[in-house]
C-alpha cells in the first residue's frame, strides 16, 4: 500500500499516529453507543489518490468515513470549514491533518493545500 500523506506536506508531523488513535477511539465510542460502522463498495475505490465528496447529515457521518477507510487500510484527508479550527477542536482537526477551507471564498493557499495531497 502506498504511503498516504496527511496534513500539509511541508510540516513533517506524522499525523497518522493521532488519526489512527482518534479513529479507533471514535469507533469504540460509536460501538458503546450501539452504533456500528460498515462499509460496502470499498472495492470500487480506486488505488492511489482520489477525491471523495460526501454529504453528512450529522456528527457521526464524518468519523464513520474515517473509520471505514482506516478499517480498509487507508486514511483519508479531510477538509473542514475553517470556523471549526479554534480551541481544542481546532487543535485536534489540525493534528489529524484536516485542512481548513473557507467554503464561500477559498483562498489560493487553501486550494493548493487540497490539491497537494492528490
Amino acid at each position: 500500500m502506498p504511503e498516504i500523506k496527511l496534513g500539509h506536506p511541508n510540516d513533517g508531523i506524522p499525523h497518522h499516529f493521532l488519526y489512527d488513535g482518534v479513529a479507533g477511539s471514535l469507533k469504540l465510542l460509536l460501538h458503546l453507543g450501539g452504533n456500528t460502522v460498515t462499509a460496502s463498495g470499498m472495492d470500487l475505490v480506486p488505488d492511489g489518490p482520489f477525491l471523495l465528496a460526501s454529504t453528512h447529515r450529522g456528527f457521526k457521518d464524518v468519523p464513520a468515513l474515517g473509520i471505514a477507510f482506516k478499517d480498509s487500510g487507508r486514511r483519508i484527508q479531510f477538509m473542514a470549514k475553517e470556523s471549526l479550527f479554534i480551541g481544542p477542536v481546532g487543535w485536534l482537526l489540525k493534528s489529524c491533518g484536516t485542512l481548513p477551507i473557507n467554503r464561500d471564498e477559498p483562498t489560493q493557499e487553501q486550494l493548493d493545500g487540497a490539491f497537494s495531497v492528490l
